[in-house]
């Protein structure tokens, strides 16, 4: 059968279905095609074909840094046929820096619709947004983050930087905070976006005006933060309570809203558990932000360990962005006091941290926790769930400068 035999509406069901990869193979095949890849509508098609064939085996995105090295690996699954658990494998390492001689051990921020955002916190600043399928990579014109101190004890830096789509003018946003450090405090000053469309960068000074007076917020070290429907959110944390501020990416509006005391919520659980009296419970509990089926988490877990194990406590936001739709979902444990919760994967199995840098999944309905063999630095290990794109970002391909480094595997981390 020739190619003029096929109907166009056949190969519009087929060629949506087709990983990144194989479409970039076609490109040449005709001008048709090429153009093809290109439409928005075709890309957003091909997103959600992609999405419903791999429901069930979303890669993990894990960025970690070990012996010297800092790398992206994806790992993959597969269900085995006996009904025995999951095969769990790693897809490929993508080895940095990346070889374009503009960042050395930059740090990730999103997914978003297969993309992703990598910044240093240098001065000045180099931001590069890059699509790992379509190997297409821009790196952003320089943001002016220059010192308004004559004093050589300020420092001035890229503190921040949220990453995310406006889906009504079909745009790829960053949004960047700058601060300045002198004598050991940090201080926000500015907010600066970047549009992919205009090619530039703004600034946003609405930020000001939402901050409260009464406590002193700064950026949580952990940097704890999280996209989901077109709203970038940060856990800030105060002198005197925890916040959420978000940034909606269309609307180009920031909004903070005051973190439940959850802690008040476990009053019962953790005073029969440890004897620590109410007054003395806020500020030894730690809460980190995750996402799962497009709503936003909260783990709670202790600062500090006087057990060999515990418990983390799961909250979620039945309606993001809205306090008052926080509630309690889950407790999970007992964990080893040497595992950190870190985020998600999948159908719910928890992303947790050694006391080494090695990252393991714990399944709460078993139980069991699965050690993946992926060594990282403590603190560095940034896991999130990423599914490729075709979306294209006006850059330049990867093999214009070095080539990036990458290994695919088939390797059996954990069955």
């Amino acid at each position: 059968m020739a190619m003029t035999d096929i109907s166009d509406d056949v190969v519009i069901d087929i060629l949506p279905r087709l990983p990144v990869k194989s479409l970039m193979r076609f490109n040449s095949v005709c001008k048709a095609w090429h153009a093809l890849f290109r439409n928005p509508d075709f890309i957003s098609m091909h997103s959600v074909k992609r999405a419903a064939l791999c429901k069930s085996n979303t890669p993990l995105l894990v960025k970690r840094g070990a012996h010297g090295e800092n790398c992206l690996t994806f790992i993959s699954s597969t269900a085995n046929h006996d009904g025995s658990e999951k095969t769990l494998w790693i897809k490929e390492i993508i080895y940095l820096p990346i070889g374009w001689n503009l960042l050395s051990n930059p740090r990730v921020v999103g997914p978003c619709n297969g993309l992703l955002c990598l910044f240093e916190h240098t001065n000045p600043v180099k931001i590069v947004l890059w699509n790992p399928a379509t190997r297409e990579f821009k790196p952003l014109p320089l943001a002016p983050i220059e010192n308004d101190d004559s004093s050589s004890t300020q420092i001035t830096f890229c503190e921040e930087v949220g990453f995310g789509f406006d889906s009504k003018s079909n745009d790829y946003k960053v949004i960047m905070f700058i601060s300045d450090l002198k004598g050991g405090r940090r201080r926000l000053r500015r907010a600066e976006l970047y549009s992919l469309k205009r090619d530039c960068w703004k600034e946003i000074p609405s930020w000001r005006g939402i901050l409260p007076a009464a406590d002193d917020i700064v950026f949580d070290v952990r940097l704890s933060s999280l996209y989901v429907d077109g709203v970038y959110y940060w856990l800030m944390v105060g002198d005197h309570t925890d916040w959420i501020m978000s940034f909606n990416m269309a609307d180009e509006v920031f909004d903070i809203m005051p973190l439940s005391n959850f802690s008040v919520s476990i009053a019962d659980e953790v005073f029969e558990r440890t004897g620590m009296p109410a007054s003395s419970r806020r500020g030894r509990y730690r809460t980190t932000l995750a996402i799962l089926d497009g709503s936003i988490h909260a783990f709670l877990y202790p600062r500090s360990y006087s057990f060999e194990d515990y418990f983390v406590y799961i909250w979620v936001m039945t309606e993001n962005g809205v306090k008052e739709s926080w509630i309690k979902q889950a407790r999970i444990g007992p964990i080893s006091r040497d595992h950190l919760p870190v985020g998600f994967w999948e159908s719910g199995e928890l992303c947790l941290e050694d006391s080494i840098g090695k990252l393991v999944l714990y399944d709460p309905g078993t139980q069991k926790v699965k050690n993946l063999k992926l060594h990282g630095v403590k603190y560095r290990l940034l896991p999130a769930n990423y599914a490729e794109s075709l979306v294209f970002i006006n850059g330049r391909g990867e093999d214009e400068d070095k080539p990036i480094i990458r290994v695919r595997y088939r390797t059996v981390i954990s069955s």
